[in-house]
């Protein structure tokens, strides 16, 4: 973790490759047209709301989903605060997406990329009005 703090072309190739391996997971997954296109239509209300309310400026988003998890990419202003953005989309998609797992790269050409993978988890599947048998 040290190194992590103290070597900046470190940081980035580990980052990369916790990227690559996340949408290498991300890739595999089978995809229900059905709930991905009710969840991209979520995160891109999400990420608009959250814009709007943390100041953002965001200029670009790819949002991705497919059966259990979704990518999103957000590209925005180095300038901008990444960590309220955050906060603003975690809250809104919370219900929907519970788990999530963070990238952000380091600004490069005045942008700072942030990619989030979240996925359904566990919510989804557990129903408290249910009787346990």
């Amino acid at each position: 973790m040290k190194r992590m703090r103290e070597d900046d072309a470190y940081a980035l190739q580990v980052e990369k490759e916790r990227l690559a391996a996340l949408e290498a997971e991300f890739s595999r997954e089978p995809v229900d047209h059905a709930w991905s296109t009710m969840a991209s239509q979520h995160l891109n209300d999400s990420v608009a709301a959250a814009a709007n309310d943390s100041l953002a400026k965001i200029k670009q988003t790819d949002i991705r989903c497919r059966s259990q998890t979704c990518s999103i990419r957000i590209d925005m202003e180095a300038s901008s605060s990444h960590e309220d953005l955050l906060m603003y989309l975690t809250t809104n998609m919370a219900e929907l997406l519970p788990h999530a797992r963070l990238v952000v790269l380091p600004p490069a050409q005045g942008l700072r990329q942030v990619n989030i993978y979240a996925d359904k988890g566990m919510a989804q599947d557990h129903n408290p009005g249910r009787d346990e048998a």
